[in-house]
């Protein structure tokens, strides 16, 4: 995307710069002193000092929005599609509109910044505006740190005194001096940045994490008594609980997968599955590595679209086919999902990494974002502490302000259901989320499961650990080598002579 952004701006400054009726090519577009803007009655080209005060006062604003924008449900939405855009669009995030909204306030900022050059400068010619301008500063933003506001402002400031300084002639010590060439200042810019990925990758100034809050024991009481126990306000109306009983009462089958095949190439990845999934259940998939467990999830969840098949979801008894839809559409719907290989945002608090899975469920927007409106603060108040409750649902409300990298691996994997949880799901699809586990640590999921379940969201499971299966599931399918061997109870499963020679053994 960045790549290709790029190369769209080579190819409009390069017709810019061809068309000098429009633009006057290389010579540009000269302002005569009465075009030019005033401020406090001074022409801005002639009152340098007026001039920079006005630049000052647009950078301040600029750097105020960007820590206001950081902070808000758009600032997450960003940083987890700069961290794992699979992660965040299966909590409901629309990658693409969030990407043309980020070019677009850029190139908002960016103008702005153009504009005020032009008036700096008098005139408007393409040749200052080329990409290795763009390249300039995003490698200020590289060498200060990505995500880190601090770090863009020292990353650039570097360069552009870099910049400055090697237009001037450097001194060889009593041999003369050496003037370096405008076309390799770049090769120095670069040097500089291998050095920097080289020891310190994340920058001069790493960004910090900005989702800790002071004494969560209180806040999460404070919850616990008020507002959040039972609504999260979001946007114009109010919502239910985050981990409410959806399935419950509702219709008899919630999910419904139907003669569901997925090719790539010559390999049969799935073939003709058929499956069902009760309202309010624990249903296990079971099968041998490669049997295409994980594919299957990643076509109920749109991951990928399925080759022929269909998939109808159920929640509160209306059917609807979400074949082909795309996995932020699916979130919103009521599926949540975990990984087999756990994807979280490890640069997040555990309370941030919670947050982002509310993102579907509230409203706010950059407009309410940039001004801290006090309905953003409200939304972002609520949201605390609806995230607060789930983390203590699952029993990680003491880890709130650790860094979610930090943590444990089964308290990683606790952090991700409750990131699903807090998406508000009426179906919970977890891919082997006892891998790795301690029998202590499965014999906590599988109580947290459990408790899942009671609230009345049904829970589609793959799990290689067969205690784990036999003591928790309600139904049992078995998949091999793409296709559907056996299914029922698990008691009946475990006794199918396919399924052992299959999966299970002697």
């Amino acid at each position: 995307y960045a790549i290709v952004t790029l190369g769209i701006a080579e190819i409009v400054y390069l017709f810019y710069y061809n068309e000098a009726w429009l633009t006057g090519g290389p010579f540009g577009i000269k302002f005569k002193a009465e075009q030019l803007p005033s401020l406090f009655g001074e022409k801005l080209y002639y009152d340098t000092r007026v001039f920079f005060l006005l630049l000052f006062v647009c950078m301040c604003l600029a750097v105020v929005a960007s820590y206001h924008l950081r902070l808000s449900r758009v600032g997450r939405a960003w940083s987890a599609i700069r961290l794992d855009e699979t992660a965040a669009r299966s909590v409901g995030i629309d990658i693409s509109f969030y990407k043309m909204l980020g070019f677009g306030i850029s190139g908002f900022m960016g103008g702005i910044g153009g504009g005020l050059f032009a008036v700096w400068l008098g005139t408007v010619a393409v040749k200052d505006l080329d990409v290795w301008q763009s390249i300039l500063i995003l490698c200020g933003a590289v060498l200060g740190g990505l995500g880190s506001i601090r770090g863009v402002l020292l990353g650039t400031a570097i360069l552009i005194s870099l910049r400055e300084l090697l237009k001037d002639p450097i001194p060889l010590f009593g041999l003369g001096s050496f003037r370096v060439p405008p076309e390799a200042s770049f090769l120095v810019y670069g040097l500089l940045l291998i050095l920097l990925m080289r020891f310190r990758p994340q920058g001069l100034i790493p960004p910090r994490a900005t989702g800790r809050i002071a004494d969560p024991a209180s806040r999460l009481k404070e919850a616990a008594e008020g507002e959040g126990a039972s609504l999260v306000c979001v946007g114009k109306g109010e919502v239910s609980a985050v981990v409410e009983a959806e399935g419950k009462g509702g219709v008899e089958r919630i999910l419904s997968v139907e003669h569901f095949s997925k090719f790539f190439g010559g390999v049969h990845a799935l073939e003709d599955v058929t499956m069902e999934i009760a309202a309010g259940s624990v249903t296990s998939l079971i099968g041998p590595n490669g049997a295409g467990k994980t594919t299957l999830f990643n076509g109920i969840t749109g991951i990928f679209p399925p080759t022929s098949g269909r998939v109808t979801f159920a929640p509160g008894g209306k059917p609807r086919d979400i074949t082909g839809m795309r996995s932020d559409e699916i979130c919103v719907r009521g599926i949540a999902r975990t990984f087999q290989n756990i994807r979280l945002f490890h640069d997040f608090t555990v309370l941030e990494n919670v947050k982002i899975g509310l993102h579907a469920r509230t409203r706010s927007n950059a407009f309410s974002a940039v001004l801290r409106l006090p309905s953003m603060r409200r939304e972002e108040a609520a949201v605390t502490r609806a995230s607060l409750i789930v983390l203590d649902f699952v029993g990680l409300a003491g880890y709130a302000n650790e860094l979610a990298g930090n943590l444990s691996y089964g308290n990683q994997r606790k952090l991700e259901i409750a990131r699903a949880l807090a998406t508000r799901p009426s179906l919970l699809l977890l891919d082997e989320p006892a891998a790795g586990m301690n029998p202590t640590e499965t014999e906590e999921l599988m109580r947290l499961i459990e408790k899942i379940r009671d609230t009345g969201i049904t829970v589609l499971l793959i799990e290689h650990d067969m205690k784990l299966v036999m003591n928790i599931s309600d139904y049992v399918y078995v998949l091999d080598h793409g296709q559907l061997i056996s299914q029922g109870a698990p008691e009946e499963v475990s006794q199918d002579p396919k399924v052992i020679e299959a999966y299970l053994g002697t």
